[in-house]
């Protein structure tokens, strides 16, 4: 009765989904600017709701209900990347009006903690960041993927600004999660739990776009690193750490290829999200190169990685 009241409540959320999408799209193609922005306000209002609302349910006690209650909101969120999708395909001077969710999202953490509900929104701040810089870059929007890299918040004392990449991503129950699973099965735990977790959640969703988004996410995660190597952080690393390098064994990834065999990406590429020319990204590849192979290449004890850059 319980596994039939479940495909009940699934059959429903998918058809909501796509009544959804079906009004995204003919809002997005009616070109009315109070419409459009009517509803990217509308979805970001609910969106935040939504988030509030089960923030105020879960037991932050036990990292198995933080775990179903950040299911539950990447799930959900699943709505609004659609329409961001739409926003980038067709609409793309309304990002702007997108971008303010990261802040939004995060600011949700007052304390800037990493435990119980406080880690819940880190690690979905970390969810909302891979997915959807995949989704860009799969559609190749690399001018609303820089602006999103030049996010700035407010710190924690308020005196001075924080750049998205160094926003707190850390999560206890994700940490507590991974150890238990490994003790239960008597295995090794995985080796990046933050990113592990994420993967295998995302590879069961039924998502609308026509391209795998998991080879988009583990590229993504590469150039978060190479862009922080050009413009450092500070806060917590000077550069972002690429957790994909744990699921890339076979070095150069697809994206970098494209960069190095194909000129006019490299240069799409080079130009709107690096702000410089062809050949000045090839040198930031080739510094991402010897970064990776100084502090990275080691991996964790006998487990070495690749060099995703070795190509340059």
């Amino acid at each position: 009765m319980l596994d039939r009241v479940e495909l009940v409540r699934n059959e429903k959320e998918l058809t909501s989904g796509r009544v959804s999408q079906i009004r995204f799209k003919n809002v997005i193609a009616s070109d009315s600017d109070v419409r459009i922005k009517q509803t990217i306000d509308e979805e970001k209002n609910k969106l935040i709701k939504f988030i509030k609302t089960t923030l105020e349910e879960v037991d932050e006690n036990d990292f198995n209900y933080l775990w179903e209650g950040y299911v539950k909101i990447l799930n959900y969120f699943m709505n609004f990347l659609f329409l961001i999708d739409q926003i980038v395909m067709y609409k793309d001077t309304y990002w702007k009006y997108i971008i303010p969710i990261f802040e939004e999202v995060h600011s949700l953490n007052v304390t800037q903690n990493r435990y119980k509900k406080e880690g819940m929104i880190n690690y979905l701040h970390f969810s909302l960041l891979e997915i959807v810089g995949a989704l860009l870059l799969a559609r190749k929007s690399f001018k609303c993927l820089n602006t999103l890299l030049k996010i700035k918040k407010l710190n924690l004392k308020r005196d001075g600004t924080e750049n998205l990449l160094d926003w707190n991503i850390q999560a206890k129950f994700i940490e507590e999660k991974n150890e238990r699973e490994a003790n239960i099965n008597q295995k090794r735990g995985l080796v990046v739990p933050r990113m592990g977790y994420f993967l295998k959640l995302i590879d069961t969703f039924e998502t609308p776009f026509e391209f795998n988004i998991i080879p988009k996410v583990l590229d993504v995660d590469l150039l978060y690193y190479v862009y922080s190597l050009a413009n450092p952080l500070g806060k917590y690393f000077d550069f972002w750490y690429p957790q994909s390098i744990v699921y890339l064994r076979y070095g150069c990834s697809d994206t970098f290829k494209q960069i190095k065999y194909d000129e006019e990406f490299g240069n799409k590429i080079a130009e709107e999200l690096f702000e410089t020319d062809y050949n000045g990204l090839i040198a930031q590849l080739v510094n991402a190169k010897d970064h990776f192979e100084q502090n990275l290449s080691r991996g964790y004890g006998h487990f070495p990685f690749e060099n995703p850059f070795k190509d340059f």
